[in-house]
């Protein structure tokens, strides 16, 4: 067998996925929360979302157990934050989120 043509560093790592789904989700989080307009929150929302989604997947594959912990934490504190959007939740989920990206 050949090797496939081709930049093996243009290939995402699971990390560099985690890492740019934590900063998508922080971004769109921070937007979310500065619009009023009902269907761009509803944009952020589903990209926060898929964000969760892609850090969810690639987690398993690339984190430590005590950031595997902090992943799951911002989980929580994200359904925490969307059933009740108060300073409190938002607090927390930012501290969550901060700490995670620092972990990476």
């Amino acid at each position: 067998m050949g090797k496939i043509d081709g930049d093996d560093s243009k290939v995402p790592t699971y990390k560099q996925e985690f890492q740019e789904g934590v900063d998508l989700f922080d971004k769109s989080f921070h937007e979310y929360m500065n619009t009023k307009e009902p269907h761009k929150k509803a944009k952020f929302k589903d990209v926060m979302d898929k964000a969760l989604d892609v850090m969810n997947k690639s987690a398993q594959q690339c984190l430590s157990e005590e950031q595997q912990k902090l992943n799951d934490e911002v989980h929580k504190d994200y359904e925490a934050y969307l059933k009740s959007p108060n300073k409190e939740s938002t607090e927390k989920l930012e501290k969550d989120v901060g700490d995670l990206k620092k972990s990476v």
